[in-house]
């Protein structure tokens, strides 16, 4: 096979990374990374090796296996002279450090992420960095803020990236939402869902599903909310996402009591206690007795 083909065979190998993840199968995607490292270093080519490193990285980020992968990472940021590859690494090491609880470290590398996506004049790039930006300024509550790099995000993402939009609109159409603008964060939120649909991505609508039901929360539209929750619980447990299984468990219990079914209400807060506060016995009663609707930040 010549090096043009074999280039070509790489490409092929992205895009089919690509459409694994989209449909939720992280390890097939990690498996075509694995042959895609071994085409390239039978090309004896170090930057298509670093991108498909860095890809394969990414995934491992997003599974909570990045402490295996994030050392590499490193190295590529600092000897790579590829602008594209240097964002791919710095990106997924904001990711790390993001599930890692480290918000300042993940804000300085999603920064570092963006500077070296504009210098390497990539839009989708471009627009990952606005977003990473937006998602750690929202997870701090700075939801002004966020929604000034969603929006940035969004204008310059470019057509055919139906997930990468959709997953853009699901967080913005949140962030809306908690800044009260229902309208224009329930439009972005269903065309979200609509995205993904379009996609058959159907583990992704757990997001949407999750905005959605908030703001239904929020306008008092009780049997909606508890529709979408519903939804985001079976998507999130599928896809064993215990941090939207959580957020799930909260927003249906706080729908079943503002309508006024306690035992409802008590059961779906103490699974919420049993699975995720196991020494707070008191969890189910506080939420019970206490709105604390405007202090919980459904992407913190």
């Amino acid at each position: 096979m010549n090096q043009l083909n074999q280039e070509s065979r790489i490409q092929e190998l992205r895009q089919r990374v690509r459409q694994e993840v989209e449909a939720g199968f992280f390890d097939r995607a990690i498996a075509l990374c694995d042959e895609a490292i071994r085409w390239a270093e039978g090309l004896d080519n170090p930057e298509l090796r670093d991108l498909a490193i860095c890809n394969r990285g990414g995934i491992l980020v997003v599974q909570g296996q990045g402490r295996s992968a994030v050392g590499e990472l490193r190295k590529i940021l600092l000897r790579s002279v590829n602008s594209a590859n240097s964002c791919q690494a710095a990106y997924a090491i904001s990711q790390y450090h993001e599930l890692e609880g480290e918000g300042e470290r993940s804000l300085f590398y999603a920064r570092l992420a963006l500077d070296h996506a504009e210098k390497s004049e990539i839009l989708e790039y471009i627009a990952k960095g606005h977003n990473r930006i937006a998602n750690l300024l929202m997870l701090d509550s700075y939801f002004e803020d966020a929604c000034v790099h969603y929006r940035q995000a969004l204008d310059l993402l470019p057509h055919g990236h139906d997930l990468d939009q959709a997953l853009l609109l699901s967080n913005s159409g949140y962030c809306r939402s908690v800044l009260g603008d229902f309208n224009l964060g329930l439009k972005q939120l269903f065309k979200s869902l609509d995205l993904i649909h379009h996609k058959c991505a159907l583990t992704w609508e757990r997001f949407p599903c999750l905005g959605i039901a908030y703001a239904y929360l929020e306008l008092d539209r009780l049997e909606q909310a508890r529709v979408y929750a519903g939804r985001a619980l079976r998507q999130s447990e599928l896809s064993q996402s215990s941090e939207q299984v959580k957020n799930s468990l909260y927003l249906l219990g706080e729908a079943a009591k503002l309508a006024g079914d306690e035992d409802v209400a008590y059961e779906y807060f103490g699974r919420l206690q049993t699975e995720f506060y196991p020494n707070d016995a008191y969890i189910s009663d506080f939420l019970m007795a206490t709105d604390i609707r405007k202090l919980i930040n459904l992407m913190a």
